[in-house]
C-alpha cells in the first residue's frame, strides 16, 4: 500500500514538474534572448557605453537598494529624485537619505555636548536639513547657468536651421557644441 502511494506521488511529481519545465523554460529562454538583443543594441560595436554618449537613461543604484525602492513609491521620494535630477548631481535618493541621517546624528551629538537645553535636538534638525539645502543650492546654481546659456543655444539652433539642417540635427549640434547644463539637456 505504501509503495502504491509513493508511486502515485512520484508520478504526479514527474507530471507536474514536466509541465512546469515545459511552460517556463521557453519564456525564460525568450527573455534571455531579448535581454541579449537589447544589450547588443544599446552598446553599438559591443563597447560599453558610459557618460554622455548614450541616450539611454542608466539607473543608478544607491548604497541601500531597499530604501531606493521604497523612496520610488512615495511622493516625497519622487520629489527628492526630481530635485536630484534638477540639481545635476550624480547621487541617489537613498544616498541623500543616508547623508541626512548621518548629518543629523553628528549635528545632534555636537549639539548635545553644549549645555544648552534642547541643543542636540535643534542642531540635529539643522543637520538633517543640510543635504536638502545643498541640493537646492546646486539646483539654483544650475538653473542660473542654464538661463545664461539658453540664448546662445537658441541662437545656435536658429543658425543651424537657417543653414538647412533638420531640426533634429540642429538639436544634436546644440547638444554637442554647448557645455553643461544646456548641452546635455538638449541632447536628452
Amino acid at each position: 500500500m505504501l509503495q502504491a502511494l509513493l508511486m502515485i506521488v512520484v508520478g504526479a511529481g514527474v507530471v507536474v514538474g514536466g509541465y512546469a519545465v515545459v511552460m517556463t523554460v521557453p519564456g525564460f529562454l525568450t527573455r534571455r534572448q531579448m535581454d541579449r538583443r537589447l544589450h547588443d543594441v544599446s552598446t553599438p560595436g559591443g563597447e560599453d557605453v558610459t557618460g554622455d554618449s548614450s541616450i539611454l537613461k542608466l539607473a543608478t543604484r544607491g548604497p541601500l537598494p531597499a530604501l531606493e525602492r521604497l523612496a520610488a513609491k512615495t511622493r516625497a521620494g519622487t520629489g527628492l529624485a526630481r530635485l536630484i535630477e534638477q540639481s545635476g548631481t550624480k547621487t541617489t535618493p537613498s544616498m541623500i537619505l543616508l547623508m541626512t541621517v548621518v548629518a543629523a546624528g553628528l549635528a545632534a551629538f555636537a549639539g548635545s555636548l553644549t549645555n544648552v537645553p534642547f541643543g542636540g535636538l535643534v542642531t540635529g534638525a539643522i543637520g538633517a536639513l543640510l543635504p536638502y539645502g545643498w541640493l537646492r543650492n546646486r539646483r539654483s546654481a544650475r538653473l542660473r547657468k542654464f538661463e545664461e546659456q539658453f540664448p546662445e543655444a537658441l541662437d545656435l539652433l536658429s543658425r543651424a536651421i537657417r543653414a538647412g539642417h533638420s531640426f533634429q540635427t540642429a538639436l544634436g549640434m546644440v547638444g554637442d557644441d554647448l557645455s553643461a547644463p544646456v548641452g546635455p539637456e538638449f541632447k536628452k
